[in-house]
């Protein structure tokens, strides 16, 4: 925000009363007094240039908003402003004056998607294709769209994208991530509480990861390493899983649905206490 005249000329002000030169020199305190005329020129011209200045970004932050037509971040944003209800029919519209497009009705309530990802992959022919990963509910408990709702999104964004782009609309259940380690622990720590300790550290681990980012295996023994009383950990098997696909995580691995959850079962996670001795 641009500061006022008089803002300025007490900084002025302060500035020469500060100095040890000036101070000495310049000592009426009369609003009518030379150097306080100008000290107050001064800053009312640098008070009007701020405000010039403000206006000119907000112009020009106001041109960028209604040209961020395309992006990543612009098809993010669309994504999550999908609206869907079983009650109301919404149906998109343009804005007159803006030229974007939106819905005839906004209700927030029924923005269904929370977490959504661009990304663009290029084939072996050069063509590049748009990749939309989406998601509903909270952090650890998304889910897919379900069938009505995933028609309705996917012509949805066939409508806003961007003329001949090709689109392809990611909605799956979530990746599982498979574990199995040895961890090396203190003795002293009790093996049940040690053993629930980890895995609400992978849990939070796995409510933590960005949507659409990647699991790592070095993040995955981190995790573990927080909880006190492990001193080492040691991966003997770590599997990405998507339908029938399994993936053995070496180093890092992207989730095909875009967001995961760690496998539970009566096998998995399997944690292997190995007491230090």
């Amino acid at each position: 925000m641009a500061r006022t005249t008089q803002e300025i000329q007490q900084k002025i002000i302060d500035a020469v009363q500060a100095d040890p030169v000036l101070s000495t020199r310049l000592t009426s305190t009369s609003s009518a007094s030379i150097w306080r005329l100008w000290s107050n020129i001064v800053a009312a011209v640098i008070s009007t240039a701020e405000s010039i200045m403000e206006s000119f970004q907000a112009t020009i932050q106001t041109i960028v908003d209604n040209n961020r037509i395309g992006t990543g971040a612009w098809y993010v944003e669309m994504a999550k402003q999908f609206q869907w209800s079983d009650q109301v029919q919404y149906y998109l519209v343009v804005d007159p004056a803006t030229g974007k497009i939106g819905y005839n009705i906004i209700n927030a309530d029924d923005r269904i998607i929370t977490q959504a990802s661009f990304t663009e992959v290029v084939d072996g022919n050069g063509a590049r294709t748009v990749l939309i990963k989406v998601a509903a509910g909270m952090p650890g408990n998304l889910q897919p769209l379900n069938g009505e709702q995933y028609d309705d999104f996917e012509n949805y964004m066939r409508q806003i994208k961007i003329a001949g782009v090709r689109m392809q609309i990611v909605n799956l259940a979530a990746d599982m991530l498979e574990l199995d380690c040895n961890v090396y622990y203190d003795p002293a720590y009790n093996n049940d509480l040690l053993v629930d300790a980890i895995k609400i550290a992978l849990d939070r681990y796995t409510t933590g990861v960005k949507y659409g980012g990647v699991i790592y295996k070095n993040a995955v023994i981190d995790a573990i390493q927080s909880v006190p009383g492990v001193s080492d950990v040691y991966i003997n098997s770590l599997v990405g899983i998507q339908g029938a696909n399994r993936t053995e995580i070496t180093r890092a691995y992207t989730t095909y649905a875009g967001y995961f959850n760690l496998k539970k079962t009566d096998r998995f996670p399997k944690i292997t206490l190995i007491a230090e001795q």
